[in-house]
């Protein structure tokens, strides 16, 4: 039969001053398990300190460690009994000078963990007026017990946590997020960096035909010969122009041949981010995998896999693979289109639109004025321009009608309060 149940949760009012059990059964749990690990009533009982395994002596036991904030008691779904979780003695100590309000509610904030605690839950939970509890955070805070953070899910709402831990990633949002919003330039940098990087590692630098002369720089022998000190007597062509060494070309890059298995793993891609300092701190892998996996669905990356190796962990253990990153834009064309994205971006928002327009091509919902309009920036309602000032639309409208009507189109028209257009 198991144990029987406690009536109710021991509590500090009727805890012993005194319990060598309990102490004995602290130091047996201390080093049996980690702290946060919850023992049930079965396995304190195994321990063999309790004497005949009398359940009143293990009550008064656990009471006394419940009491010194060295056990926490929780129910155990599905089982018999209550759990009581092993707490560590300094986060213990905390306890100790604290009134019974700044005990209640750091008890909340402490049970809350690494997802940290609403100060509407707090007031629920410890049952504190709210003006005393303003007092109590701030004397929580002075003593450095608690903290305050921010919530990816909840902005709005002000949270503690206990000092001395780090939010959790569902809170904060993880590693790509500052302060409870996306950090969209780290982000950018990050996949930029790894964009270069595996492009590089894709690619190979075709070989030089020496045959070629554009490429092929060697010095020429003038006709009359060099004088004493090697220089050329006549240094000019038939057309009489100076023989100059012509311009070395750009590198001409090839793919690498196929099956390849020298690609940048994830491995290769966080030890590069770490040597080029991209970030001041090492970005955790599975954050990376995220990147990764989002500039593959851009395609910006393409992903092929091998056998591990002895030494590797595999990305796909139930294959034994390990996952590779392919970039099928070479180096040149990865610099001209940073280039060009630098050179729009100094431009006025205007000018941005007007590229991204000659980018998509005419035709279609592009030929809409509003698009490429100059003075986009300050049109809408109730503005010195709106659409009913426009006079760039009537325009436009009146161009689209008349396409209408020498392709036919028999739509009906409709009135707009200003002057009659299709109604597609």
């Amino acid at each position: 039969m198991p144990p029987a149940r406690p009536s109710a949760t021991p509590g500090p009012s009727t805890a012993p001053t005194k319990s060598p059990v309990g102490d004995a059964l602290y130091e047996w749990a201390r080093g049996t398990e980690e702290p946060g690990y919850v023992f049930t009533q079965h396995e304190l009982l195994d321990s063999g300190l309790v004497p005949k395994n009398d359940l009143i002596i293990l009550l008064e036991a656990t009471r006394y460690l419940v009491s010194r904030r060295l056990f926490k008691a929780h129910d155990i779904k599905g089982q018999a009994g209550i759990g009581y979780e092993l707490v560590e003695e300094a986060a213990a100590a905390n306890y100790g000078g604290l009134s019974s309000d700044e005990q209640m509610v750091y008890a909340a904030i402490d049970s809350s963990g690494t997802a940290g605690i609403w100060t509407k839950t707090i007031k629920a939970k410890s049952g504190v007026h709210a003006k005393v509890l303003d007092r109590v955070y701030k004397s929580l805070e002075t003593k450095g017990l608690i903290k305050t953070m921010k919530s990816v899910k909840h902005p709005q709402r002000k949270m503690y946590i206990r000092s001395g831990l780090t939010p959790s990633e569902e809170a904060t949002g993880g590693t790509w997020f500052n302060d409870g919003r996306l950090d969209i330039g780290m982000i950018e940098a990050v996949t930029s960096a790894i964009e270069a990087y595996c492009s590089i590692a894709s690619w190979k630098i075709a070989e030089d035909d020496p045959e070629d002369d554009y490429l092929n720089l060697k010095r020429k022998r003038p006709d009359d010969g060099f004088d004493e000190e090697g220089k050329g007597k006549q240094q000019k062509l038939e057309n009489g122009k100076i023989d100059m060494p012509k311009p070395k070309t750009p590198p001409q890059y090839v793919p690498i041949q196929p099956r390849y298995q020298g690609y940048p793993t994830l491995a290769h891609i966080s030890q590069e981010l770490m040597n080029k300092k991209i970030t001041q701190l090492a970005i955790p892998n599975n954050a990376l995998q995220q990147v990764l996996d989002v500039m593959i669905y851009d395609n910006r990356l393409h992903k092929v896999n091998r056998d591990a190796r002895a030494d590797e962990t595999p990305d796909d253990p139930d294959h034994n693979q390990i996952f590779m990153y392919r970039c099928f834009t070479n180096p040149a064309i990865l610099g001209q289109q940073r280039n060009r994205h630098n050179k729009i971006a100094s431009h006025s928002y205007s000018a941005r639109r007007a590229q991204e327009i000659e980018d998509i091509g005419r035709g279609g919902f592009s030929e809409v004025p509003c698009l490429d309009c100059p003075i986009f920036d300050i049109c809408g309602d109730g503005g010195p321009v709106n659409t009913k000032t426009c006079i760039y639309l009537p325009e436009w409208e009146e161009k689209m009608e008349r396409a209408d009507h020498e392709a036919g189109a028999a739509w009906p028209l409709v009135q707009t309060g200003r002057k009659t257009q299709p109604n597609r």
